[in-house]
């Protein structure tokens, strides 16, 4: 950050031009691409990537600007790609932005709410023309990009991290999930792990609750308290497995 400061203490002391997207870059519509062969090429759509084909429509680094569905899923491309008609591409004046960088502040920009359409979420070129960018000097570009790239990547990793803790998580509950509701019909009676109930605990179809074959068991527990007049209050909890 240290850095960042001294380069816009540096470069741009008076504060930074603003621009819009028109003054830094031209968007592109997408075409269909399924008279194509299958290939390397990710072809993109609103929701991201839809196939591989052999031919691509751009081969430089691009934002990719959904016009119908998601619009608030933006894409940075570096490589070769194709895109259909719902997203929009975009060609860079590289001499005055660093593509990445355009890409980072649209992120922040939540194009979802220059939508216009009464149906489905639309955004058009017009209106994406206007939006307006900070445009400070390319070093300056360049270090933000830096940092942002760096808390991208470690936010790759925590979510990694956490993926991997989830899926732990979840197997250990499935452990001792199956191993405390696992019963089995012995002697009489229904085994379950810590104790067991008999028979006559469990309400027959014609009391309450339908029974059906013992791999689908149907367990009441019974909880009673008798007053001094014998009275009982009985609460039932069905568990079904």
């Amino acid at each position: 950050m240290s850095r960042l400061r001294k380069l816009i203490a540096e470069l741009c002391p008076d504060g930074v031009e603003f621009l819009t997207l028109e003054d830094i870059l031209s968007i592109k519509n997408g075409r269909d691409y399924k008279s194509f062969p299958a290939g390397d090429i990710p072809v993109y759509g609103s929701g991201g990537i839809m196939t591989y084909i052999n031919t691509a429509m751009y081969d430089k680094p691009s934002v990719l600007i959904p016009r119908k569905g998601s619009l608030d899923k933006l894409y940075y491309v570096d490589s070769p790609f194709w895109n259909v008609d719902t997203i929009f591409y975009t060609e860079i004046n590289s001499d005055k932005v660093i593509p990445k960088y355009v890409y980072y502040w649209l992120t922040g920009q939540h194009l979802e709410r220059l939508n216009k359409a009464g149906g489905v979420p639309s955004l058009t070129q017009s209106v994406l023309n206007k939006v307006i960018v900070p445009v400070p000097p390319l070093p300056v570009q360049s270090e933000i990009v830096q940092i942002l790239d760096h808390f991208a990547e470690l936010t790759t990793q925590l979510q990694a991290q956490l993926t991997l803790e989830l899926t732990a998580r979840r197997k250990q509950y499935e452990y001792y999930r199956d191993k405390l509701l696992t019963f089995d019909v012995l002697a009489g009676r229904v085994m379950l792990y810590g104790g067991h109930l008999e028979k006559s605990q469990i309400l027959e179809p014609e009391a309450a609750i339908p029974m059906r074959a013992w791999t689908r068991v149907y367990i009441l527990s019974l909880f009673v308290h008798r007053s001094r007049e014998e009275k009982t209050n009985t609460s039932l909890m069905k568990l079904q497995l």
